[in-house]
């Protein structure tokens, strides 16, 4: 399929978006060799982001384990806290309010979490939209738009 018919369709639009999200949620993982291979096999024509641009200037796996780390592990301050508990509760903890009412909607969705950290974590909650969104796309190739509608 061409690009021009690529962007005109909008389930390939739908996947597109659906591919962003589950590439998102990987990028703001600790990073490893497996993402800069999914990096490297994702192609702009699959995702909404310039991946081509984003392979070309990202720097080696190492230090981006090292920018990771300093962004969102610590150990003393966090640059950019990855918790949306965080912003909307108390700037100095985790677990809070927001945590429990993002882990609430995970269960009523039967959604997993499959990641050692709180339930608010940015990767998470990427992990998240993109099942909703997957879930979205299938139903709107079935063309069953009442149970897109709902996702």
């Amino acid at each position: 399929m061409s690009n021009d018919a690529t962007r005109n369709d909008p389930i390939e639009d739908e996947r597109r978006r659906v591919n962003t999200y589950k590439l998102l949620a990987e990028c703001y993982q600790q990073p490893d060799d497996d993402l800069t291979a999914l990096l490297t096999e994702t192609s702009n024509d699959e995702v909404t982001v310039d991946v081509e641009t984003l392979c070309a200037t990202a720097p080696a796996v190492d230090e981006l384990r090292t920018d990771h780390a300093q962004l969102f592990v610590g150990p003393f301050e966090l640059s950019a806290p990855p918790y949306e508990s965080t912003y909307v509760d108390d700037p100095d903890r985790v677990m809070t309010e927001a945590t429990v009412a993002v882990e609430g909607k995970y269960r009523r969705a039967g959604f997993d979490v499959a990641i050692d950290e709180p339930a608010d974590h940015v990767a998470v909650e990427l992990e998240f939209v993109y099942v909703l969104a997957l879930q979205e796309c299938e139903a709107l190739v079935s063309g069953d738009r009442e149970k897109a509608a709902e996702v």
